[in-house]
């Protein structure tokens, strides 16, 4: 693997990217941070929970982030796209 050089201002491009497409649409990605938060509050069982499905959940909110991304209105109901999509649960939990 070869490594790169780039400007540090790619890298601050990048994050501020990311931050302008999360405040197109703030209340949906607050609200699936809440779910993730109230998911890891319960004691014991909140973060087995998250150790199992936590990476769908992240897949579900990343899904969101590039339908906003694509100009597609982003939806708290995406946050649970892999438990939506056939055949895909499986894999992003072996993840």
């Amino acid at each position: 693997m070869d490594a790169r050089k780039v400007d540090a201002g790619k890298g601050f491009a990048w994050i501020t990217g990311a931050v302008e497409l999360i405040f197109k649409n703030p209340l949906v990605f607050l609200v699936m941070g809440l779910i993730f938060a109230v998911i890891g509050i319960v004691p014991i069982l909140g973060s087995l929970a998250l150790l199992v499905i936590g990476p769908a959940l992240l897949g579900g909110m990343v899904y969101a982030a590039r339908e906003q991304a694509a100009g597609r209105p982003a939806d708290i109901a995406q946050l649970f796209q892999a438990f939506r999509e056939p055949g895909k649960i499986g894999p992003i939990l072996l993840l």
